[in-house]
């Protein structure tokens, strides 16, 4: 509370002083709620729109409250960052804080997948040249089969594409992906006519 004095002068006269009394009462303005204050999303996914409620929402980057970003109840970050938001409603409440976070992908490979011929082997462990991160591994293949281990069960000649995700261990779940391929070959077969019988000291030729 602030008590001031005011009178009146007009040239040597003065009046007498009214007593000005002045309370200032805390912010009551609430301040503004928000569904959830804390975001994670995988890295290179958009992040979601904050929306909040209140009277007049003003959305700043720093906690001193210094640099306003925009006024509104709804925000679209672009990138992970902390944010302050107020609620003005008569006076400005103090601020809630909001965070967004991108979080790291899971990473994997797959080495080069040398071929083979056919006939040679019914199955190849593709699990053997794959790096990778933590986290959960499924393989699918385009020919043939693959096991849960990565194991592919030949189905004869031709291209097999294989591919393995990887979910990591975060909540977020986020994945990553490793394609590789190999090649079985047909076995090569060769054939030779030649005469039935021949002199000796004959040429013979044989094709």
């Amino acid at each position: 509370t602030y008590t001031y004095y005011v009178s009146n002068k007009i040239g040597s006269c003065v009046s007498s002083k009214v007593t000005v009394i002045v309370t200032v009462s805390a912010c009551a303005t609430a301040l503004p709620t928000f569904a959830q204050i804390s975001y994670s999303v995988c890295e290179g996914s958009p992040f979601p729109t904050i929306t909040g409620t209140g009277t007049v929402l003003k959305w700043y980057s720093d906690a001193a409250l210094t640099n306003l970003l925009q006024t509104g109840t709804s925000y679209q970050p672009t990138a992970a960052g902390t944010w302050y938001v107020t609620n003005t409603d008569g006076c400005e409440s103090s601020s809630v804080t909001i965070t967004a976070n991108a979080v790291a992908l899971p990473t994997i490979s797959i080495g080069a997948i040398t071929g083979l011929c056919d006939g040679t082997a019914t199955t190849k462990d593709i699990s053997t040249l794959v790096t990778k991160s933590a986290g959960t591994v499924v393989y699918t293949v385009g020919k043939g089969t693959i096991s849960s281990t990565g194991i592919v069960t030949l189905a004869g000649v031709g291209v097999y594409q294989v591919s393995a995700t990887i979910t990591g261990t975060t909540a977020e779940a986020c994945t990553a992906e490793a394609t590789g391929s190999f090649e079985v070959y047909a076995t090569p077969t060769v054939s030779i006519t030649a005469p039935s019988s021949a002199c000796i000291g004959e040429a013979v030729s044989l094709t």
